[in-house]
């Protein structure tokens, strides 16, 4: 919930936060910033935050962004601090929690919507990022409201 909110607050509006301010999230903690914005990985950023339930095609983003494959992922890792299965993980893990405090959607339908066909996975997953089960997310956040 507080990733969440830290986003939404991030970007000064409801809604998803804009391509630049996701970059400046997913950066790692203490390393340098880059030198200068790729236009190119912005955009893919832009497309993956707009779309995060959609597979990961690496084809497509690299055509996209007109990078090769290979060019694509070296980029994307030096910009974002993240390899783009771990930032698309993160981001439909985010996505996730904010369905899981706004809706009454079972769990299971709500990884599907998020691009995880087996509910243990995504459970698995769900854990391994805020550490708790999706159950256990959904009922200590609401009852903190």
């Amino acid at each position: 919930e507080l990733l969440v909110a830290r986003l939404v607050e991030a970007s000064g509006r409801r809604g998803r936060p804009d391509s630049k301010r996701l970059l400046e999230l997913a950066s790692t903690p203490g390393a340098a910033p880059p030198l200068r914005r790729d236009p190119r990985i912005e955009t893919v950023v832009d497309y993956l935050s707009h779309h995060p339930t959609a597979p990961l095609d690496t084809e497509q983003l690299s055509r996209m962004a007109e990078l090769s494959p290979s060019a694509l992922r070296r980029l994307f890792k030096r910009h974002t601090g993240k390899t783009m299965g771990a930032f698309m993980t993160e981001l439909r893990m985010m996505t996730a929690a904010r369905m899981l405090l706004i809706t009454s959607d079972r769990v299971g339908e709500i990884g599907q919507r998020c691009g995880y066909a087996d509910q243990n996975y995504f459970a698995r997953i769900f854990k391994g990022v805020f550490g708790l089960s999706p159950q256990a997310y959904r009922r200590v956040s609401r009852e903190q409201q």
